[in-house]
């Protein structure tokens, strides 16, 4: 028997559903971790799924539902606020951080590894903040592999220190269901209902070229703010943590927007020496 722990950066794992045109209530959670302790290891028996959040609010619903999914545990770091100031206008910049997420997932997994509490891993992220705490389970004796939605947030650093990497996409017939767009507890109608990222109703064209001008003003006005200071926007950043009321609250949207901007040649997305990927305005 091979134990086997599943460990989910929340926002890259549903990220890489959007991005793979995939409706995040239509995966059954529960055949999605059996399908995944099977490639893993033949013998696999799951010993965990744990799956990291740091802006629980808009997908409380889904959060609650799959706390009593039999193996798995939640858990719901809140994002912090920090403030900066622009050298430019001096304007006061309030933007979140969740890198108490990160750093709580490296932890517990190089814990439980020390530990023993697993003989093999799975982790659903492709960032390349985790890679620290994937080398350091595979130096101590376990085999951890990298699951990820087709080629979506693939890190080269964190693919190439894993044991193997597994798509996500090859198992959609056993563990994607065609049950209605809805929580098992959403409530009745007329209710407002918790909405899982990527599943907001579509803007229309006009509210779309409003919230793409604004999208790329706030990329200029980021970039700028970081180049000043001998840094760099990274694109991950700017998703999850810029805070600006001319920006969408949720991560998911702002990811439509960006490929959008991409798309239209309005902002490109460069590749530093480190491996990590810059956001630069084009116009």
């Amino acid at each position: 028997m091979t134990k086997v722990c599943l460990f989910f950066d929340g926002r890259n794992f549903h990220a890489g559903m959007k991005s793979a045109g995939i409706v995040g209530r239509s995966i059954d959670m529960a055949r999605f971790a059996q399908w995944l302790v099977g490639r893993v290891a033949s013998d696999g028996v799951l010993w965990g799924a744990h799956y990291y959040t740091g802006d629980a609010s808009a997908i409380m619903g889904f959060l609650d539902a799959l706390e009593t999914t039999t193996g798995y545990f939640v858990h719901r770091k809140p994002r912090k606020t920090q403030f900066s100031t622009c050298h430019q206008c001096a304007a006061r910049i309030e933007y979140t951080t969740e890198k108490e997420v990160d750093t709580q997932m490296v932890a517990d997994m190089i814990r439980l590894a020390a530990v023993g509490a697993f003989d093999e891993m799975a982790l659903m992220s492709g960032d390349a903040d985790h890679s620290p705490g994937l080398e350091a389970v595979m130096q101590l004796g376990k085999r951890a592999w990298v699951g990820l939605w087709g080629s979506y947030g693939a890190s080269s650093r964190i693919v190439s220190r894993c044991f193997g990497r597994i798509d996500l996409l090859e198992g959609l017939e056993v563990f994607q269901t065609n049950r209605p767009d809805r929580l098992p507890d959403a409530g009745p109608a007329g209710e407002e209902e918790d909405r899982e990222p990527g599943n907001e109703a579509a803007p229309g064209p006009a509210d779309t070229r409003v919230a793409l001008s604004g999208m790329v003003d706030e990329i200029r006005r980021a970039h700028d703010h970081f180049d000043q200071q001998g840094g760099y926007l990274g694109v991950s950043y700017f998703i999850s943590r810029w805070k600006s009321s001319a920006l969408p609250r949720e991560p998911l949207e702002r990811e439509r927007l960006l490929d959008m901007a991409i798309d239209q040649k309005l902002v490109e997305i460069e590749t530093r020496a480190d491996g990590k990927k810059a956001l630069r305005p084009l116009v």
